[in-house]
This record gives C-alpha cells, sequence and structure tokens, in this order.
C-alpha cells in the first residue's frame, strides 16, 4: 500500500537479549540499514500490537539470532516519533541470494507472551482480594501480582464499572479472563439511561484500554482539533483528512492531510445484516444446571414482548458519533418492517456458583442483581457492537505516527457528482468516525498509513 503524497520517514532498530544490545563485530548495534520494511498494526479486536520486520541481511545478523530476542523499534515522520518494544517469535521466509539473506521477522507485544505463559484459577474473591469490578480485576491483572508480577508497565485507561463480578477462574490465561469480565461489564456512568453493557478490550501505542463502545463514542466526540495527543491523560488530536480527485481540485486540505484512496466494504448489506440479528431479534437466557429454568428476560422493556429487541427502540439509549440518526431510519417502509421481522435468537448462559456454597445463599443478592435483566443486556451488547459497523471506511493517507486505535478522525468527502457547478459534501460519509484498526508501513525511507474506520450513524 502506498500513497501519492509521500511522508519521509526514518527507522533505527536494536535488538535487545537479557536486557542488553546485540551488537556486530564493529560494536554497531543499529540495523536500520537492513531493513527493507516495516509494517505495525493495532485495533480496537486486539488485545497485542503486532509487527513485521522484513530484512535484507548482509551482516550477518541472522547467524547471531536465537529468533525470542526482544526488537526496540524506533520510528520518525513528520513532528512524531513512535517508540515500539516487540517480542519475535518466528522467524519465516528466509532465503539466499549470494552474500545475503532475507527474512521476515515477526513481532508482538511481549505481553501477549506472558499472557501464553500465565494461568489464573481460583475465585476471584481470592485472586484478586475481593476487587470483584472489571476494571480492577483488569488493573490488576495487568500492573499488580496476580499473575507473579506486574505483566506491563505500559499505561491503563479503564473506564470503571458498576457491577460486581464474583466468579472461578478455571485456569484461564490473563487475557480471557479479561475478556470474559468485559463480556459481563456494566458502564458506571449509565446514570439516567438503561444500563450500558458492550466493554472491549485492546492495546494501542498509548498503552491497554478497558473502555465500553459508548465510552469509546464519548470520547471521540469530546476530542478537539485544536488539541494535542498525551499519553498521560489518554487524550488525543482529532485530525481531518479530506478525499478530493484531481477533476474536483479546488482549494483543498494540505496534502499531508489528504485521503488518497477509500475503499466501502460491505456497504449496506442488508441480508447478511437482518441474518445476524443486526436489527431485531429475540434474547433468551439458558439456565445450565436446570433447563426448566430457562427464560426470556423477566419483564419485556420493548414493545413486541419479553426477550424481543429491535434497534430503533435501542438507539435512544447508545451514544452515537456526531448524535446521528439510526442507520435504518432512511430505509423505505417496507424493507424496514423486514428489517425488525425476528428472525435470530440470541442465547446467552444464565450465571450460577454451583461449585461456591457462599455463593449459591447470594444467588439473588446484590452482586447478582442484573440477573434479569441478562437477556436484555446481550442484546444491548450484539446491538452496541454491530450498529458501531454502520457504516465502514479503509483509507489510505500519507504517514502519520499520531493517530491511534480506539481514537477518531474526521471525514470530509464530497460528493461524486458536481451540483451547479459546486462541489457539495457528501453528508452519510463525512463526520467522526471511530479508528477500528490502523497499519504503519514504512518503506524505502517513507511512511504510509491506512485505516479500518466505523461509524454508527446518519447525519441529522
Amino acid at each position: 500500500m502506498k500513497t501519492s503524497t509521500v511522508t519521509q520517514a526514518s527507522i533505527r532498530v536494536e535488538i535487545y537479549r537479557d536486557g542488553k544490545v546485540v551488537e556486530n563485530s564493529d560494536g554497531v548495534s543499529d540495523i536500520g540499514d537492513l531493513v527493507m520494511s516495516f509494517s505495525v498494526e493495532e485495533g480496537i479486536d486486539l488485545a497485542a500490537m503486532t509487527a513485521e520486520l522484513v530484512l535484507q541481511d548482509a551482516a550477518g545478523v541472522i547467524d547471531r539470532l536465537s529468533g525470542a530476542e526482544t526488537w526496540k523499534i524506533k520510528l520518525k515522520a513528520r513532528d512524531s516519533q513512535n517508540i515500539y518494544t516487540f517480542q519475535a517469535y518466528n522467524i519465516e521466509a528466509r532465503s539466499r541470494q549470494g552474500s545475503a539473506e532475507g527474512y521476515i521477522v515477526q513481532l508482538v507485544s511481549y505481553e501477549f507472551i506472558l499472557n501464553e505463559a500465565k494461568l489464573l484459577f481460583g475465585h476471584t474473591d481470592v485472586l484478586f482480594n475481593k476487587k470483584t469490578k472489571a476494571n480492577e480485576m483488569v488493573e490488576e491483572i495487568l500492573t499488580g501480582q496476580v499473575t507473579g508480577g506486574p505483566m506491563t508497565q505500559k499505561k491503563l485507561y479503564a473506564e470503571e464499572t458498576q457491577n460486581e463480578l464474583p466468579f472461578i477462574c478455571p485456569n484461564w490465561r490473563p487475557f480471557d479472563t479479561i475478556y470474559f469480565a468485559a463480556n459481563r461489564s456494566i458502564r458506571k456512568s449509565s446514570a439516567g439511561k438503561e444500563a450500558q453493557n458492550g466493554f472491549i478490550f485492546w492495546e494501542n501505542i498509548m498503552g491497554y484500554h478497558f473502555k465500553s463502545i459508548d465510552q469509546v463514542i464519548a470520547d471521540i466526540n469530546d476530542q478537539a482539533e485544536d488539541g494535542e495527543s498525551d499519553v498521560a491523560s489518554g487524550e488525543a488530536k482529532l485530525y481531518t483528512y479530506a478525499y478530493q480527485p484531481k477533476k474536483m481540485e479546488t482549494d483543498g486540505p494540505a496534502d499531508g492531510y489528504r485521503i488518497d484512496s477509500i475503499t466501502f466494504p460491505d456497504d449496506r448489506n442488508f441480508l447478511g445484516a437482518m441474518r445476524d440479528g443486526s436489527y431485531s431479534g429475540f434474547s433468551t437466557a439458558l439456565d445450565p444446571t436446570k433447563f426448566g429454568n430457562s427464560k426470556l428476560s423477566a419483564e419485556s422493556k420493548n414493545s413486541e414482548g419479553p426477550g424481543s429487541y429491535d434497534l430503533e427502540d435501542f438507539w435512544g439509549k447508545m451514544e452515537h458519533l456526531d448524535n446521528g440518526r439510526c442507520p435504518i431510519s432512511d430505509t423505505p417502509t417496507v424493507m424496514k418492517q423486514l428489517l425488525k421481522s425476528k428472525r435470530r435468537i440470541r442465547y446467552s448462559v444464565l450465571p450460577n456458583r454451583l461449585f461456591d456454597p457462599k455463593g449459591q445463599d447470594q444467588q439473588q443478592s446484590a452482586n447478582t442483581q442484573n440477573l434479569d435483566e441478562l437477556a436484555y443486556l446481550e442484546s444491548y451488547k450484539y446491538l452496541r457492537a454491530s450498529s458501531l459497523k454502520a457504516i465502514k471506511l479503509i483509507i489510505a493517507v500519507p504517514g502519520n505516527l499520531d493517530l491511534y486505535s480506539g481514537y477518531g478522525i474526521n471525514i470530509k468527502m464530497p460528493k461524486t457528482k458536481q451540483e451547479k457547478g459546486a462541489i457539495n459534501t457528501n453528508k452519510r460519509y463525512s463526520g467522526r468516525y471511530c479508528i477500528a484498526s490502523i497499519k504503519q508501513s514504512y518503506a524505502d525511507g517513507n511512511l504510509y498509513t491506512e485505516m479500518l474506520l466505523y461509524k454508527d450513524s446518519l447525519p441529522k
């Protein structure tokens, strides 16, 4: 992937073993001149950042590698600099031509390697010293002693949750435990609204994040173009990028903030969304210990009966980018009625404490006060995640290291056809988006950026 507008960049690469830099016979540690290309990727569905280095090695570096070293990559472009520290886990595609060898080094955050080596077993009251709110568990897992010591020194941005989650970890990896808690967490800031869930966990260059999708959207709406990115506070500057085909040249954006290419994946796939229950359906809670207790939600929060869910019914209970409208609000009436046909049934499992005598007596205590809302919350979580992807864009832009997954970006897109000699804005595809994933690619002294963007709403 290359763009027509170049962002010049530089790279420095060092290899560490047991905390000491690996040098060649001449005492040189920087092997940046051997790098043919480097790419690094982060996304809101990724618990760890990943990267690849393509090397053309005429210095015999490969002969000094075990394949499990730590790689430190310093990437500079414009006024930004990112320093990545990765763990190598695989070397592939190795070939030799003449006196040089080419190969790919695959890299991942060290915490992901630790995650494979650590297991959590036992009751959360014991493991987390009675800290049984999800945000507290995440903090203990990443920075506490529950895994034998801190898993990371990176910054953690965790949204406070409302509900307690006592459960037994059956030899889960730490990140599996976090995802389990994320799927059952409720926002503390849901005050004045129905309960909101739908938490996600991911890593970007700033650090680790544990937030609800609603909080992610609220933060994007608050991003300012005149602000500055700040790791300490977890704030990021809002950048505006504009797409302007050459045939529509006017006083457009600066070259560094011009979109070079746009693709539209899964644009308005109504049939697929209907089959997935992305517009409406039913939610059922199952009791795995006694199926006779299985039920729809205890009371109906919707007009069509217990356990039913409908995107338009839920819409006012969610945060939305640019405070926009429901994505099916402009759908023709006949089609909208079909979209509301409830075909999909979503199943969730009622929590039980079968192996916890103490918990059996507290099944309906404050710790499980949201039990009766399980079906509702399952519906909300699914609709919250699916509606975020209502509009998708993949864009390629000149390299910018000050962009982060889980944060926002502002897009300006013109209509395809001029109207009365003027180029009007395409309001559907313009506005704020969530950066779902971002890939930074370095090659030949240049940096390129590719992003997958999500937007949940139509303009008002």
